[in-house]
């Protein structure tokens, strides 16, 4: 399956994740908050089903991503 993805989407989706995840990581510290906390809202904000943009170009790949972790 995830041989007909384009490397490029895959470092795409990987960043966008990251960067994601930092940010919350930074805003749950500066709040004083657990950073469980932080990474389940950067969950909810990249999941596929965010309205009204998909940071995610490829589902594939999140779920890739979901297995390997």
């Amino acid at each position: 399956m995830l041989m007909a993805i384009e490397i490029g989407q895959v470092v795409h989706d990987f960043a966008i994740i990251m960067i994601v995840a930092g940010a919350m990581t930074i805003s749950s510290i500066k709040l004083k908050q657990p950073m469980v906390i932080g990474y389940i809202l950067a969950g909810m904000a990249i999941g596929p089903y965010t309205q009204p943009f998909n940071l995610i170009l490829n589902i594939e790949v999140l779920t890739f991503l979901l297995k390997l972790g």
